[in-house]
């Protein structure tokens, strides 16, 4: 930026092609406005987590989001300036993480190397806010989260207990001593969670 006045002139046939053409001369030079601060992704990651996301999502959420941009997007896309990030890269970077993505630990020990479609397609939706964001702030003049392919979340069929096999439920339940949660289960299809939070 030079700090010069950037003049354009546009010439048309009538004033229906003027009017065209004047929009779109404004909104190349809009989207070529960005501000002079430079961000690798990993900085913007950073930066919008702490002044943005934290603002706006659940702690646990917030700690989830945090896990994914450490161990998953850093060390792959980390160091690109924040401009020059394709598409591309995200396809990589999500063919990766679908074949080989899961963090070793003693949890994981004995689950598949890669990580769900739902983890992935949860870390692309991050990522994109991130970047929305960031076309806001002009640093970017477009989303490249939006030009790749993500495999479909293919939905497990439910698995419902059979009439015959309730009478043994009931018997182990009163035994367990959740008798009760169980009871509650059953008539509301709540979650895990759901159920124990219930006071």
């Amino acid at each position: 930026m030079t700090g010069k006045a950037n003049c354009k002139n546009v010439l048309g046939k009538t004033q229906v092609k003027v009017k065209a053409k004047l929009k779109a001369v404004i909104e190349k030079s809009s989207s070529l406005a960005t501000t002079t601060v430079r961000y690798t992704v990993g900085q913007w990651l950073d930066a919008w987590m702490k002044n943005y996301a934290k603002l706006q999502i659940r702690p646990s959420s917030h700690k989830t989001c945090q896990g994914f941009i450490e161990n998953h997007i850093k060390p792959t896309l980390g160091d690109i300036p924040l401009e020059k990030l394709t598409a591309m890269d995200f396809q990589r970077l999500y063919k990766r993480l679908l074949e080989n993505g899961r963090v070793e630990c003693t949890e994981s020990r004995n689950k598949p190397k890669g990580l769900s479609v739902k983890t992935v397609r949860n870390i692309n939706q991050m990522i994109s806010s991130a970047l929305n964001c960031a076309i806001e702030q002009r640093l970017i003049p477009s989303n490249p989260t939006k030009g790749f392919v993500l495999p479909k979340l293919v939905r497990k069929e439910m698995k419902i207990l059979p009439l015959e096999s309730l009478g043994t439920f009931f018997e182990r339940a009163r035994c367990t001593g959740v008798f009760e949660l169980d009871c509650i289960d059953l008539a509301t299809g709540l979650r895990r969670g759901e159920l124990l939070g219930l006071k």
